[in-house]
């Protein structure tokens, strides 16, 4: 999950994020990994199972029975982006297909369905938000690393940092129309995919359009804590 799917269900719901994401430990610290008091590793935010969790094939917390072997999603209209993008991936022409470790049956998706724009629209937002969410993780982590006394620092702590800074910058995500977001999201994906995050330093010359956006949300997330943060 991502912190605007936290945010989204939270407010969409009016549920604590305790009520439905789990933290699950990283081998190794991933730029969406976040740090938490009282353990060395890292962390990464995910839906809740119902019980037992840890059981791989167990249904998401959300998850609807209907009828013996079928179900529906809970929460649809404020699902994270990782399910709206279900089950489509990009091939290495750019064209969305099927990923081929889907488990739902063969027929749950007509051929030529994933072609449709909707698809690669939701998929180029989720890569957005991954990138804008990797920043809220740096800022936290950085101020984990600089304050004396990071006991305080705990997963519910870092929820409710999550939750209040999407809720600043939810006017500034917002600001933006379908279509200003389709003219962003193709540009902004082209350099993520060449490792380069438009959000970390000078906004590259096909986003400068939407230099006081990026900056709005640079701002924004800098402004969560008064400890300097800064690429300098």
């Amino acid at each position: 999950m991502s912190g605007f799917d936290v945010f989204r269900i939270a407010q969409g719901l009016r549920l604590a994020p305790e009520q439905f994401v789990l933290a699950i430990a990283v081998d190794e610290p991933t730029a969406y990994s976040f740090q938490v008091a009282g353990t060395q590793q890292t962390y990464e935010l995910a839906l809740d199972k119902v019980n037992p969790r840890l059981k791989e094939d167990q249904p998401c917390v959300f998850w609807l029975p209907v009828g013996s072997r079928a179900g529906r999603c809970g929460i649809y209209p404020y699902r994270p982006f990782a399910c709206r993008v279900y089950p489509a991936v990009p091939d290495e022409h750019d064209v969305m297909v099927r990923r081929d470790d889907v488990i739902c049956p063969a027929g749950a998706w007509l051929d030529g369905t994933l072609t449709a724009p909707i698809w690669k629209r939701e998929y180029r937002r989720m890569q957005v938000e991954s990138d804008i969410y990797q920043l809220v993780v740096m800022r936290w982590n950085y101020h984990f690393d600089r304050t004396p006394d990071p006991g305080q620092l705990g997963l519910p702590t870092y929820l409710a940092y999550v939750v209040a800074l999407y809720g600043r910058l939810y006017p500034v995500l917002t600001s933006l129309n379908e279509a200003e977001w389709d003219a962003l999201s193709g540009p902004w994906t082209d350099y993520l995919a060449d490792g380069e995050s438009p959000l970390l330093g000078d906004v590259p010359p096909p986003l400068t359009p939407w230099n006081d956006f990026f900056w709005s949300l640079y701002n924004t997330t800098a402004a969560a804590f008064e400890d300097g943060f800064g690429f300098g």
